[in-house]
């Protein structure tokens, strides 16, 4: 390591622990308040809330995928990343009354909001990290990042089970529905004072016009992407992992609640040993990576997240306890190796582009990977519903996918290096 990088390194730790937390708080929040909001509905009889709530996040979230990425490449990504948290500030202040009062419409327009908020905020944060480290060390900072997104996330699903279990009241608000609110609002400006730590650095300064058009201008922006082959081989692998991650976790849920018949906080533990094998992968790939072309590693990875899932094809045959377990290590296996194909392929992607155009094409990715977690959608409502088929099936038949897709990605980096 250079004297240079190594200051460099240094100084940045303070900037990056203002984003990381930044970025955890919004995390925690978002995922704690969907959960206590989707408890809220079930348990008063409205089921359906549930997937029109998600679905409003999704469509918000696409939306704005493009003129985010333009407002990072516009303007100084610390500023981006400031206004972003405000907005979410501004969305928790709606959704704390909403849960207070059960104000349906203010808890929906909270969610549409974070949908927006975070398609603002990802281009912004992205595309900081390679302002603040030298090439080498984005992929252990993006490691780090996967760790704590981790466990913001699960923070926030878990903890909100128990706070809805409170009784009593305050201010003749249900003490459980009281602290919900207190707690996003807390969240909420612990990660808008922790943005103002981001970097100062100059904009991107993008000649680009105002996107218009939003999911269309993203469409463009990722067929623009074709240009530079190997940042579109990239983000066609990034799509891919994702929406194997993203059905895997669907399928978790009813392989635990649907077939296996475990407890809810069991089902919920696979799910956290699917998303923590994700972070342990991604600082396995920091080591990897610096012996091994990345691009040969994340072609390995996916068939090793298609050889661990094709495995549940036999566990039919194991006894009940060998079974149970024989998954949970799949599980882990298939997290892991899912790991180490993504911080490789998230560290290019925020490398890659042009200063002008690193928040453009970040968001035109995170469009592609949100289209393709729609369908992943769609694939567990076909599997599950129209099939009918066994979840540990369902699993086995999503290994073979990624199969055949390591398949196609070792011959398209192949041609792309040719």
């Amino acid at each position: 390591m250079k004297p240079e990088e190594k200051n460099q390194i240094l100084k940045a730790r303070k900037n990056f622990a203002a984003i990381a937390a930044s970025y955890f708080m919004g995390l925690f929040n978002d995922n704690f308040y969907k959960e206590a909001a989707v408890l809220l509905a079930v348990s008063q009889g409205k089921t359906k809330l549930q997937a029109f709530a998600m679905g409003l996040f999704t469509i918000c979230y696409i939306m704005f995928t493009s003129q985010s990425g333009w407002f990072a490449d516009k303007y100084p990504k610390r500023n981006v990343i400031i206004a972003a948290k405000l907005v979410e500030l501004i969305a928790m202040i709606a959704g704390a009354i909403g849960i207070w009062f059960m104000y349906w419409p203010l808890i929906l327009l909270m969610i549409g909001i974070m949908g927006a908020q975070s398609a603002l905020f990802s281009p912004a944060m992205n595309g900081v990290i390679p302002e603040l480290y030298p090439e080498w060390y984005v992929p252990k900072a993006n490691a780090i990042v996967k760790v704590i997104s981790t466990i913001g996330i699960f923070a926030g699903m878990i903890i909100a089970g128990p706070v809805l279990d409170r009784t009593g009241s305050v201010m003749n608000i249900p003490a459980s529905r009281f602290i919900v609110g207190i707690l996003v609002l807390v969240a909420g400006i612990i990660g808008l004072l922790t943005a103002f730590g981001a970097p100062k650095r100059k904009a991107g300064g993008t000649n680009e016009k105002f996107p218009m058009f939003g999911p269309i201008n993203s469409v463009f922006e990722y067929l623009k992407t074709r240009k530079d082959p190997l940042l579109f081989m990239a983000i066609n692998t990034n799509m891919i992992i994702w929406f194997i991650a993203s059905l895997m976790t669907m399928l978790i849920v009813n392989l635990g609640k649907g077939q296996l018949n475990l407890t809810s906080t069991t089902t919920v533990i696979m799910k956290v040993m699917f998303m923590s094998g994700i972070s342990v992968g991604g600082f396995i790939s920091n080591i990897i990576t610096k012996r091994f072309n990345w691009e040969k590693v994340v072609v390995k990875a996916v068939a090793g997240v298609g050889i661990s899932l094709v495995l549940f094809l036999f566990c039919g045959f194991f006894t009940e306890s060998i079974r149970l377990y024989t998954m949970y290590a799949l599980i882990i296996v298939a997290g892991v190796s899912g790991g180490i194909c993504l911080i490789p392929i998230t560290s290019f992607i925020q490398i890659r582009p042009a200063p002008d155009r690193k928040g453009q094409v970040i968001a035109a990715s995170n469009f592609a990977i949100f289209i393709f977690m729609t369908f992943g959608a769609f694939c567990l409502y076909l599997l599950n519903d129209i099939l009918r088929f066994l979840p540990s099936n369902s699993i086995g038949i999503l290994g073979l996918v990624s199969l055949i897709a390591s398949f196609f990605l070792m011959l398209g980096y192949k041609s792309v290096k040719e």
